[in-house]
């Protein structure tokens, strides 16, 4: 668990930090708000996966191929985006697993980032920990710089639209403050709750 690197005071900046991040999970997942793999919609795995490969060998994806696609041992392995932020490309897969555990193991299995406690420990390592200083300069007290905050998941890629469900998710979040729902609990344990708050209770800030 990567609890320890999240803010420990409930202020403004921490309360637009969250209202984002919960915002980016609802994109990402397909308004799931569950660690999915990256065209989860496509049934059965088989089939997915022959999409997937199309896309990025020989369709517009084509371009991320030599760090997407890769045959390790006879075997296709796909480095598309799982998880909250969907994680995506070998060298991150490489890089988080080391971070997260020490070893490859992600690498050599990257279905392990869709294991919820690993999908957790990842969005917030990517918040928290490799991304730190741009989150930390895009928000404050009462600011925050919606279309850079995009940036530190995917450039400008739907940014108005994620940040227009940022904002309802910040008043959102003064209200539960407001009536003390969640008190006293970490900032970790807010965010995870308020993800299985959003699953459970039919997306209930939407």
């Amino acid at each position: 668990c990567l609890a320890e690197y999240m803010p420990s005071k409930w202020d403004d900046r921490c309360r637009r930090q969250i209202a984002y991040i919960i915002a980016t999970v609802g994109w990402e997942t397909n308004l799931s708000f569950q660690p999915v793999q990256e065209a989860y919609y496509i049934t059965p795995e088989s089939k997915r996966k022959s999409a997937l490969i199309k896309y990025y060998t020989t369709g517009p994806g084509r371009n991320s191929r030599a760090t997407i696609v890769k045959e390790i041992n006879g075997k296709t392995v796909l480095y598309t985006g799982r998880g909250y932020v969907q994680l995506t490309h070998d060298y991150q897969y490489q890089e988080f697993s080391q971070m997260l555990f020490g070893d490859d193991r992600m690498y050599s299995d990257p279905d392990i980032a869709l294991e919820p406690d690993v999908a957790m420990d990842i969005l917030i390592a990517w918040f928290y920990k490799k991304h730190r200083a741009k989150l930390e300069r895009y928000t404050g007290e009462g600011y925050w710089d919606l279309k850079k905050l995009r940036g530190i998941v995917n450039g400008t890629d739907k940014w108005d639209l994620i940040g227009a469900q940022a904002k309802k998710n910040y008043n959102a979040l003064n209200w539960e403050d407001k009536i003390s729902i969640f008190e006293p609990v970490s900032l970790y344990e807010r965010l995870k709750l308020s993800l299985n708050t959003l699953y459970n209770l039919n997306k209930l800030y939407l």
